[in-house]
Protein backbone atom coordinates (compact mmCIF):
# COMPACT_ATOMS: atom_id res chain seq x y z
CA UNK A 1 0.00 0.00 0.00
CA UNK A 2 1.19 3.11 -0.42
CA UNK A 3 1.12 6.66 1.26
CA UNK A 4 -1.36 8.88 0.50
CA UNK A 5 -0.06 11.36 3.33
CA UNK A 6 3.38 13.20 4.12
CA UNK A 7 6.16 11.17 5.47
CA UNK A 8 9.38 11.34 6.72
CA UNK A 9 12.59 9.96 4.18
CA UNK A 10 15.79 9.97 4.65
CA UNK A 11 16.49 9.59 8.36
CA UNK A 12 14.88 13.14 8.89
CA UNK A 13 15.88 14.96 5.96
CA UNK A 14 13.52 15.26 3.53
CA UNK A 15 9.71 15.25 3.77
CA UNK A 16 7.72 14.14 0.93
CA UNK A 17 4.05 14.59 -0.10
CA UNK A 18 3.43 10.77 -2.44
CA UNK A 19 0.50 13.41 -4.21
CA UNK A 20 3.07 13.90 -7.50
CA UNK A 21 6.00 12.70 -5.26
CA UNK A 22 6.75 16.55 -4.15
CA UNK A 23 9.51 17.02 -1.82
CA UNK A 24 7.85 19.45 0.87
CA UNK A 25 11.06 19.99 2.79
CA UNK A 26 14.26 18.64 2.79
CA UNK A 27 17.97 19.31 4.48
CA UNK A 28 21.25 18.34 1.89
CA UNK A 29 24.53 17.83 2.66
CA UNK A 30 26.64 20.12 1.90
CA UNK A 31 28.36 19.34 -1.77
CA UNK A 32 32.37 20.56 -0.67
CA UNK A 33 31.81 18.21 2.16
CA UNK A 34 29.72 15.03 0.51
CA UNK A 35 32.63 15.76 -1.95
CA UNK A 36 35.33 15.07 0.32
CA UNK A 37 34.10 12.39 2.22
CA UNK A 38 32.96 10.53 -0.90
CA UNK A 39 36.64 10.66 -1.72
CA UNK A 40 37.96 9.53 1.62
CA UNK A 41 35.00 6.38 1.03
CA UNK A 42 36.71 6.00 -2.07
CA UNK A 43 40.08 5.87 -0.83
CA UNK A 44 39.91 3.60 1.77
CA UNK A 45 38.14 1.09 0.22
CA UNK A 46 34.24 1.68 1.56
CA UNK A 47 31.18 0.14 0.28
CA UNK A 48 28.85 3.21 0.09
CA UNK A 49 25.99 4.54 -1.17
CA UNK A 50 24.25 8.35 -1.50
CA UNK A 51 20.86 8.30 -1.39
CA UNK A 52 18.03 11.32 -2.31
CA UNK A 53 15.07 12.42 -4.28
CA UNK A 54 16.65 11.22 -7.67
CA UNK A 55 17.58 7.85 -6.56
CA UNK A 56 21.05 6.36 -5.37
CA UNK A 57 24.15 6.65 -6.44
CA UNK A 58 26.41 3.31 -5.24
CA UNK A 59 30.32 2.62 -5.12
CA UNK A 60 31.87 -0.02 -7.58
CA UNK A 61 31.76 -3.85 -6.89
CA UNK A 62 29.93 -3.04 -3.14
CA UNK A 63 27.17 -5.14 -2.27
CA UNK A 64 25.14 -2.18 -0.59
CA UNK A 65 23.39 -2.05 -3.50
CA UNK A 66 22.63 -5.40 -3.78
CA UNK A 67 19.61 -4.39 -0.44
CA UNK A 68 17.92 -1.71 -3.26
CA UNK A 69 17.67 -4.04 -6.11
CA UNK A 70 16.56 -6.30 -3.91
CA UNK A 71 13.13 -3.70 -2.95
CA UNK A 72 13.09 -2.63 -6.47
CA UNK A 73 11.90 -6.08 -7.05
CA UNK A 74 9.17 -6.21 -4.43
CA UNK A 75 8.36 -2.57 -5.21
CA UNK A 76 7.88 -3.53 -8.65
CA UNK A 77 5.83 -6.85 -7.66
CA UNK A 78 3.75 -4.80 -5.83
CA UNK A 79 3.36 -2.03 -9.07
CA UNK A 80 5.57 0.01 -6.51
CA UNK A 81 7.50 3.18 -8.14
CA UNK A 82 11.27 1.36 -8.14
CA UNK A 83 14.07 3.78 -6.92
CA UNK A 84 16.73 4.33 -9.89
CA UNK A 85 20.53 2.89 -9.15
CA UNK A 86 23.29 4.30 -10.60
CA UNK A 87 27.02 4.07 -10.37
CA UNK A 88 29.29 7.02 -8.98
CA UNK A 89 31.12 8.37 -11.61
CA UNK A 90 34.70 8.03 -10.73
CA UNK A 91 34.62 11.53 -10.02
CA UNK A 92 31.28 11.42 -8.31
CA UNK A 93 30.15 14.45 -10.12
CA UNK A 94 26.99 12.58 -11.03
CA UNK A 95 25.81 12.14 -7.37
CA UNK A 96 26.95 15.77 -6.73
CA UNK A 97 24.94 17.07 -9.39
CA UNK A 98 21.86 15.61 -7.73
CA UNK A 99 20.98 16.71 -4.01
CA UNK A 100 21.42 14.15 -1.32
CA UNK A 101 19.80 13.25 1.55
CA UNK A 102 22.34 10.79 3.19
CA UNK A 103 25.57 8.69 3.01
CA UNK A 104 25.23 5.53 3.73
CA UNK A 105 28.34 3.18 4.53
CA UNK A 106 27.84 -0.57 4.47
CA UNK A 107 29.04 -3.39 6.73
CA UNK A 108 31.38 -1.28 8.57
CA UNK A 109 34.11 -3.19 10.79
CA UNK A 110 35.13 -2.01 13.83
CA UNK A 111 38.47 -0.33 12.38
CA UNK A 112 36.64 1.12 10.12
CA UNK A 113 33.94 2.55 11.65
CA UNK A 114 36.59 4.07 14.01
CA UNK A 115 38.42 5.51 10.65
CA UNK A 116 35.59 7.03 9.40
CA UNK A 117 34.28 8.50 13.08
CA UNK A 118 37.66 10.21 13.52
CA UNK A 119 37.16 11.24 10.17
CA UNK A 120 34.19 12.79 10.32
CA UNK A 121 35.29 15.11 13.45
CA UNK A 122 36.86 17.25 11.16
CA UNK A 123 33.72 17.92 9.10
CA UNK A 124 31.71 21.06 10.59
CA UNK A 125 28.66 20.02 8.39
CA UNK A 126 27.97 16.82 8.21
CA UNK A 127 26.63 14.38 11.20
CA UNK A 128 26.03 10.51 11.68
CA UNK A 129 24.50 7.83 13.13
CA UNK A 130 23.59 4.13 13.05
CA UNK A 131 20.78 1.99 11.96
CA UNK A 132 22.53 -1.29 12.56
CA UNK A 133 25.88 -2.30 14.50
CA UNK A 134 27.59 -1.90 10.77
CA UNK A 135 25.48 0.37 9.23
CA UNK A 136 26.58 4.03 9.54
CA UNK A 137 24.48 7.02 8.09
CA UNK A 138 26.03 10.53 7.65
CA UNK A 139 23.64 13.35 7.36
CA UNK A 140 23.88 17.15 6.89
CA UNK A 141 24.49 18.80 10.69
CA UNK A 142 21.27 18.91 12.76
CA UNK A 143 19.63 16.19 11.04
CA UNK A 144 18.10 13.16 12.72
CA UNK A 145 14.65 11.59 12.95
CA UNK A 146 13.50 14.16 15.78
CA UNK A 147 14.07 16.53 13.13
CA UNK A 148 12.08 14.96 10.71
CA UNK A 149 9.22 14.51 13.36
CA UNK A 150 9.52 18.23 14.16
CA UNK A 151 9.61 19.31 10.69
CA UNK A 152 6.37 16.58 9.54
CA UNK A 153 4.31 18.34 12.78
CA UNK A 154 5.14 22.08 11.37
CA UNK A 155 4.37 20.82 8.15
CA UNK A 156 0.93 18.87 8.82
CA UNK A 157 -0.27 21.11 12.01
CA UNK A 158 0.19 18.05 14.57
CA UNK A 159 0.69 18.27 18.20
CA UNK A 160 3.30 16.86 19.90
CA UNK A 161 0.54 14.92 22.09
CA UNK A 162 -0.75 14.01 18.78
CA UNK A 163 2.16 11.80 17.65
CA UNK A 164 2.59 8.66 18.09
CA UNK A 165 6.38 6.65 16.77
CA UNK A 166 7.81 3.29 16.89
CA UNK A 167 11.78 2.29 16.42
CA UNK A 168 13.65 -0.39 17.07
CA UNK A 169 17.72 1.25 17.08
CA UNK A 170 19.65 4.50 17.96
CA UNK A 171 18.82 6.35 15.12
CA UNK A 172 15.27 6.16 16.65
CA UNK A 173 15.93 7.83 19.52
CA UNK A 174 15.94 11.39 18.98
CA UNK A 175 11.99 10.73 17.74
CA UNK A 176 10.95 9.43 20.91
CA UNK A 177 11.11 12.90 22.70
CA UNK A 178 8.90 14.50 19.54
CA UNK A 179 5.82 12.29 19.94
CA UNK A 180 3.39 12.20 22.83
CA UNK A 181 3.86 8.35 23.03
CA UNK A 182 6.60 6.17 21.70
CA UNK A 183 7.04 2.75 21.67
CA UNK A 184 10.05 0.02 21.09
CA UNK A 185 10.06 -2.91 19.30
CA UNK A 186 10.48 -5.88 21.20
CA UNK A 187 13.48 -6.71 19.03
CA UNK A 188 15.00 -3.45 19.60
CA UNK A 189 18.32 -2.24 20.72
CA UNK A 190 18.82 -2.17 24.38
CA UNK A 191 18.98 2.25 24.38
CA UNK A 192 16.19 2.54 22.10
CA UNK A 193 13.84 0.15 24.63
CA UNK A 194 15.26 2.51 27.03
CA UNK A 195 14.47 5.47 25.72
CA UNK A 196 10.56 5.06 25.21
CA UNK A 197 7.48 4.95 26.61
CA UNK A 198 6.61 1.48 26.09
CA UNK A 199 7.40 -2.18 24.70
CA UNK A 200 5.23 -3.65 22.02
CA UNK A 201 5.74 -7.12 19.92
CA UNK A 202 8.72 -7.30 17.53
CA UNK A 203 8.08 -5.63 14.31
CA UNK A 204 7.70 -9.49 12.51
CA UNK A 205 4.66 -10.42 14.94
CA UNK A 206 2.28 -7.42 14.33
CA UNK A 207 3.99 -4.86 16.85
CA UNK A 208 2.86 -1.61 15.27
CA UNK A 209 -0.53 -2.93 14.87
CA UNK A 210 -0.90 -3.90 18.40
CA UNK A 211 0.23 -1.10 20.02
CA UNK A 212 -2.04 0.65 18.01
CA UNK A 213 -4.89 -1.45 17.97
CA UNK A 214 -4.65 -1.04 22.32
CA UNK A 215 -3.54 2.10 22.97
CA UNK A 216 -5.03 4.63 19.64
CA UNK A 217 -7.85 3.05 18.11
CA UNK A 218 -9.10 1.63 21.93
Amino acid sequence: IEPDVPFISGNGAAIVDPDGNRVLHQKLLPVDDARRFFSFCARIGLDYCALGPEGGFFSRDGRCIDRFTNYNKIAAAAGVEEIPLRSFDDDHENALRSPIHKVLLYRLDEKERTGVEEFLRDFRGLAYTFSSATLMEVLALGVDKGYGVRELARITGFKKEEICVFGDYINDIPMFGEAGLSFAMANACEEARNATDGLTASNDRDGVALALEKYILR
